[in-house]
């Protein structure tokens, strides 16, 4: 199966929702194929439908003076950090096609992350929606949902692999709900900066052996193009068409 691949440089999170819910309904109408996104966020902290306001280590109007949005969102999971140094990935995909049920899709996922480190000499492991280097330290993790349409579920939200990510930002949450968790990047265990180009190579080259899908790499231009066509002058509403599926995240 053919897997489109974009790289979309650094995105607002809520403009990243808006073409996340884009493109699920295009897929769901067989107008593009699978589709991977691989992007970097602007400071955020999402929230899945089990954080609680108590997993704030810092009032959210502090947070929000340091220049980090707070995002309620659909999936799954708790409360985690996204911003630049970061590689997040949305896989829009065909699930009835995957031959999977969500915590498979979502432990394959996981043994991505795994292998991706793996390249770095990075020993980790998976447990509780997250990829771990030691006991209650989180360098990856996954969250997810599943939209249904009349014609078919399409997944949407995905991973986020700390590369080379500002950690003190995971200092005003309990990262994924955890009281004594903390979080970890690639830059931090190997005391130098990662080149997070060669890590995106590397999350595609196993994206597409995990999947089994033939990836097709094009320009972020050429999907914005892709949407405008369908999407003329208007944003699609975030508000769920259908009803959803949700799953851990950190």
């Amino acid at each position: 199966m053919k897997c489109l691949v974009v790289d979309m440089g650094l995105v607002p999170y809520r403009d990243g929702l808006v073409i996340q819910e884009q493109l699920c309904a295009l897929r769901s109408e067989n107008k593009i194929e699978d589709t991977l996104l691989l992007l970097e966020h602007t400071p955020v902290i999402t929230l899945g439908r089990k954080a609680t306001s108590d997993m704030f280590r810092v009032s959210p109007i502090e947070v929000r003076n340091r220049g980090i949005d707070i995002v309620e969102i659909d999936r799954g999971g708790k409360i985690t950090y996204h911003g630049p140094g970061q590689v997040v990935g949305y896989p829009i995909l065909a699930f009835s096609r995957l031959g999977k049920s969500i915590d498979e899709y979502m432990t394959v996922l996981r043994q991505m992350l795994i292998a991706v480190l793996q390249e770095w000499s990075i020993s980790s492991w998976q447990e509780d929606g997250g990829v771990w280097v030691a006991e209650g330290t989180k360098i990856g993790a996954t969250g997810v949902a599943v939209k249904a349409f009349p014609s078919m579920q399409v997944t949407k939200h995905g991973f986020a692999l700390d590369v080379n990510t500002n950690l003190t930002h995971f200092e005003t949450i309990q990262p994924c709900g955890y009281v004594n968790g903390e979080a970890i990047s690639m830059e931090k265990l190997l005391q130098k900066k990662v080149d997070i180009s060669a890590v995106k190579q590397s999350i595609i080259n196993l994206f597409g052996s995990a999947f089994g899908h033939s990836l097709e790499i094009i320009q972020k231009k050429e999907l914005i193009q892709l949407i405008s066509s369908s999407f003329p002058r208007r944003h699609p509403s975030l508000q769920p068409a259908g009803a959803q599926e949700n799953t851990d995240n950190g």
